[in-house]
């Protein structure tokens, strides 16, 4: 199997904010319309709580940040996200992307898949970049925002902050190597496949990976954690476990791969994701690598 490595990893958290306007009213049809066409009727109010960011916000911020080199010389870009953006002013993000950084690459997007969104689109693009010509990266761009169109009485779990995350993958080797990314339906995590500890021993025995070389690093609240620890219990753990922090986004995948640039050469890392409101999951499989 072709390697594929992490070539730049970032996360932006953008500033809460509390300057509330009220939308436009073509907005507020739109997801009148949406909600009506679902059998439920939309809660207005919660048009005004959140920070009221649009994709373009969030994405330009963080191309602000990381510079132009983000987008250079790419041969797909996808784009993901959980929740809708509000009020925006160009009817497509991606289009947007290509043409505010003049790219010529191919692109798609990656939704409707909850909370695991970005972590999905990240199995499909390494899917694609190993199908593909080996000279050029590709690109995944995922956002979030807090501001969520909600049915009246709804409540919906949405992001606890407004934030950006973007991964760059390609075939030169650098500090971390995506080995696999496991998609886990609501079935899978019922099933067999939903016990932790099985999952890593086909990790350990698939890639001849020491337990002990082993990180995981799972949410205390998912279905998936507190499954293995009721059944064995915290001292039958074989290797090493991190938990992540107890926050609702879609995100932090991005956060983690950039922390991964430091860890030492030879460990492993498998980041559990299990979406906010089903069972599904993804995790995703990297080694530290010396470039």
């Amino acid at each position: 199997m072709t390697g594929l490595y992490v070539q730049a990893a970032h996360h932006a958290v953008l500033p809460t904010r509390d300057d509330r306007h009220p939308p436009r009213p073509r907005f507020v049809e739109y997801q009148a319309d949406l909600h009506r066409m679902a059998g439920v009727v939309l809660d207005e109010a919660t048009l005004t709580r959140g920070d009221q960011y649009t994709f373009v916000d969030l994405a330009d911020a963080l191309a602000d940040r990381t510079g132009p080199g983000l987008f250079r010389d790419l041969g797909v870009l996808v784009t993901s996200y959980w929740t809708p953006e509000f009020d925006p002013d160009v009817s497509a993000f991606g289009p947007y992307l290509h043409h505010r950084h003049r790219l010529d690459c191919t692109s798609f997007d990656l939704v409707d898949q909850g909370s695991i969104s970005p972590a999905l689109a990240l199995l499909v693009l390494c899917d694609f970049l190993r199908a593909g010509p080996a000279d050029r990266d590709g690109l995944l761009l995922s956002v979030e925002q807090t501001t969520v169109p909600a049915p009246m009485g709804a409540h919906f779990p949405g992001p606890s902050r407004s934030t950006a995350g973007a991964v760059r993958i390609g075939r030169r080797p650098a500090g971390t190597e995506i080995l696999t990314v496991t998609a886990l339906g609501e079935p899978a995590v019922l099933g067999d496949d939903g016990d932790l500890s099985r999952l890593v021993a086909r990790w350990c025995a698939e890639y001849d990976v020491d337990p002990a070389e082993l990180t995981v690093r799972v949410n205390r609240a998912t279905f998936l954690y507190r499954r293995w620890a009721y059944a064995y219990g915290p001292d039958s753990w074989p290797c090493r476990v991190e938990f992540l922090p107890p926050e609702r986004t879609c995100t932090g995948l991005f956060r983690w791969l950039g922390a991964e640039s430091t860890a030492p050469a030879g460990g492993y890392v498998a980041y559990v994701e299990e979406d906010v409101e089903s069972l599904s999951a993804a995790v995703v499989l990297t080694r530290a690598v010396t470039p």
